[in-house]
């Protein structure tokens, strides 16, 4: 019956037979074929065609420049400022590149001769200094310093005795004229005297410490930021009028709101304004907010802007420091990670050079050449340069064993480099 089935069906390639007993059941007789084929079949199946790109991993790599042809740059210890006995937060330089002046947490601010290391005057204040800045005007030579809440304008050196005279009537206390407080903003004009009544200036008092100041391009305002303020946090001043304004009327809400850094755009009214993890842009003359920054860095700590108004250049914890396109994107363009993970305290541009430097707690100051390409289609050529530590000072009873560094500085026209720290030195890096 089986038999009969199988015979009815068309396609029926295996026919039963009979056989006396299972001993007499022969093998397979394709089993060897099968085998083979089965065994070309693996043996072929890798060979299947795959398009491979030959590229030389070579090729890969950008193409930077030898490190001659981006001459000059700072790279070997020239000259050493000693006087300061705590550690220097702040440096400036006067526009001239003549005269330096520096700010110590032991509540002096000197200014010192630049080719001589001399120390021409030492300006004493009550409380430690924390920033000090030179107005950008050459015919304007003004000190800025910031000591507790106050920021104090001070005649500096520098000038002619024309402009000298100039800056002493723009600084000096009217006849009659007495303590100002601006409305609603919390600050004081007043008279400063100094040294005896010998150092006359104008005293800006504020209602909390105040961290930095930033000067305009035109040496009439000047910003000054105090990091506890709230909506007073910011607070932008005019010298001939005497006058302080709140650009923000809303406290800053939570810890990532602080205010850490500013700095006024080099050729239009836009003032930038760091945060704890954001840069932001504002319009000073539409008051309104143009572009918020995103730089990749958990804790902000310095910010400065390039001389062409189109990069910012960002540092912060974990020693990054983050260059930002402005006309590509609000992400970094380049995160430079460097000063083995230490913070980075300070950075800054060459004002004609296309440099940039960056110094951290690791005692050291990274030098990059960053060229800026007037075809807007190539990118920024960042090339790293040299890494400049200095030996230690001679040891003193108020140098301190930290090796950090908290301000780096580059001179107006010359490839140098100035930095200072926790050791209560200055180092300058020349070509």
């Amino acid at each position: 019956m089986m038999q009969a089935e199988y015979e009815g069906t068309s396609d029926s390639l295996f026919v039963p037979k009979q056989h006396t007993s299972l001993r007499s059941v022969p093998a397979y007789p394709r089993f060897i074929r099968e085998r083979f084929e089965r065994c070309l079949d693996l043996y072929l199946c890798p060979r299947v065609k795959k398009n491979r790109i030959m590229i030389d991993p070579d090729a890969l790599l950008p193409k930077l420049p030898k490190r001659k042809d981006l001459r000059p740059f700072p790279h070997s210890l020239s000259l050493r400022f000693l006087g300061h006995r705590a550690t220097v937060r702040s440096l400036s330089l006067h526009p001239s590149g003549q005269w330096l002046a520096s700010g110590s947490d032991d509540g002096t601010v000197r200014m010192w001769e630049v080719d001589t290391t001399r120390c021409r005057r030492v300006i004493h204040l009550p409380t430690a200094v924390k920033h000090v800045s030179w107005s950008p005007a050459a015919n304007r030579p003004i000190l800025a310093i910031t000591s507790g809440t106050d920021v104090v304008l001070l005649p500096g050196e520098g000038g002619t005795e024309e402009e000298e005279r100039a800056v002493d009537r723009l600084l000096e206390a009217k006849d009659g004229w007495k303590e100002e407080a601006a409305a609603g903003v919390g600050v004081t004009w007043s008279a400063y005297r100094g040294e005896g009544g010998k150092l006359k200036g104008l005293r800006l008092r504020h209602q909390e410490q105040v961290s930095s100041v930033t000067w305009h391009r035109k040496a009439d305002y000047f910003a000054s930021v105090s990091p506890n303020g709230g909506s007073r946090a910011v607070v932008i001043h005019q010298l001939t009028r005497r006058a302080s304004q709140c650009p923000f009327k809303r406290a800053a809400a939570g810890g990532d709101r602080r205010i850490a850094a500013l700095a006024f755009h080099p050729s239009k009214p836009i003032l930038f304004v760091s945060s704890r993890t954001l840069v932001r842009s504002y319009h000073l003359l539409r008051l309104c907010l143009l572009r918020k920054y995103m730089p990749n860095i958990k804790q902000i700590s310095s910010l400065t802007i390039h001389p062409s108004g189109d990069h910012l250049l960002v540092g912060g914890d974990e020693g990054k420091v983050a260059w930002i396109d402005m006309d590509l994107s609000t992400r970094p363009y380049r995160v430079l990670r460097s000063h083995g993970g230490m913070d980075v305290r300070s950075v800054a541009f060459h004002p004609t050079y296309p440099l940039f430097a960056s110094a951290a707690e690791d005692g050291s100051a990274f030098v990059f050449h960053g060229m800026v390409f007037a075809d807007l289609l190539q990118n920024p050529l960042i090339v790293p340069l040299k890494i400049l530590r200095a030996p230690p000072p001679p040891p003193s009873p108020s140098s301190s064993s930290s090796k950090s560094l908290f301000a780096c500085a580059f001179h107006p026209s010359q490839p140098w480099l100035f930095t200072a720290g926790a050791d209560s030195s200055i180092t300058l890096f020349t070509h």
